[in-house]
């Protein structure tokens, strides 16, 4: 019986499936973030930093 272990990053299953989850959720950030917010027309009179904070719901400043 084979006795390799499942969590381990010799096993290409577990690497390729891991490496694959952090891409989507990486690709999904910045689309949320950042491709989505920046389609809106008043980004070009704010931030970067203030529409990464519009989009996830917060202020982007206390004024």
């Amino acid at each position: 019986m084979n006795q390799e272990r499942v969590f381990s990053l010799r096993n290409p299953w577990f690497t390729v499936s891991v490496g694959g989850t952090l891409a989507i959720a990486v690709i999904a950030i910045l689309i949320g973030f950042v491709w989505l917010p920046s389609a809106n027309s008043a980004f070009a009179n704010r931030g970067l930093w203030a529409t990464i904070c519009s989009a996830a719901g917060a202020p982007s400043s206390l004024v």
